[in-house]
């Protein structure tokens, strides 16, 4: 915990004296204060916004103005009033630029790649006069750079799956279209990006004059490589494709926070 927060702390339970007073009485009507630390939940670099949503469980009522609350490097913690016992369940998030939020969650529409995103979802009730929850982001989205080697002609990229989206609550995979086409960037690499998927369906299609199969099971691919759908944060992959040798490697990578901006 930060100097900071711990000094926050203090000023809070200062704060609350009025409603304990100064000697021994019943404080289950008391408020409790609710701090949300990310100073541990990533490397965050200037700009980056995260934001944190707090709901009353379990009717879903939001908690007052601090409902949604935007922090930036400048500001690694906040706090919102509960109730005694009162149980406050929600969600926070980096990224997601390119999801549309629906009924059922997050969802993404066909034709453009899965924004870089980052969850945590929580469940917890303060029982002392304030309690303090270390915010740990998860990442839900794989990021892939596709190479081709061997004199390779030019290519036309489609990526499909059957997952469109997520449920930031609860992190759970929504079932709809996914399709994106990218294209080769200044390094000669298509950069896309996979959503966390529901079932085993993702295909990669490449057109252009070679002898490599049309239509390639991407999933199949990542999963022989070693790729678990189920892990909390998913890794980034590289995969180089040799024309000639009709060859597919294929590497797991470490996410870098420098690398979440690009076009979708």
């Amino acid at each position: 915990m930060s100097f900071n927060l711990r000094a926050l702390l203090l000023l809070s339970a200062l704060s609350l004296a009025s409603c304990r007073g100064w000697v021994l009485e019943d404080r289950t009507g008391c408020p409790r204060l609710l701090y949300f630390d990310i100073e541990d939940a990533g490397s965050f670099e200037a700009e980056t916004q995260v934001q944190v949503h707090a709901y009353a469980h379990p009717t879903g009522q939001a908690l007052r103005e601090a409902a949604t609350t935007v922090l930036d490097i400048q500001r690694h913690s906040f706090g919102v009033e509960v109730r005694s016992a009162q149980q406050v369940r929600g969600y926070a998030f980096i990224g997601g630029e390119t999801l549309v939020q629906g009924a059922e969650g997050w969802t993404l529409p066909v034709g453009i790649s899965y924004a870089p995103l980052f969850r945590f979802s929580y469940l917890v009730s303060v029982p002392e006069e304030y309690g303090v929850l270390p915010v740990v982001l998860l990442k839900e989205y794989v990021g892939v750079c596709l190479e081709f080697t061997g004199n390779s002609p030019s290519f036309d990229v489609t990526v499909r799956a059957n997952t469109c989206g997520i449920s930031p609550e609860t992190g759970q995979a929504l079932p709809g279209p996914f399709e994106c086409r990218p294209s080769a960037d200044a390094d000669a690499c298509f950069r896309f990006n996979l959503p966390r998927l529901c079932d085993d369906h993702l295909t990669l299609e490449l057109k252009g004059r070679n002898s490599l199969p049309e239509t390639l099971d991407l999933n199949q691919i990542l999963l022989e490589a070693g790729l678990d759908w189920t892990e909390p944060s998913l890794p980034d992959v590289g995969l180089v494709i040799d024309v000639v040798e009709h060859s597919i490697k294929v590497t797991m990578m470490p996410w870098e926070w420098q690398n979440l901006h690009y076009e979708y």
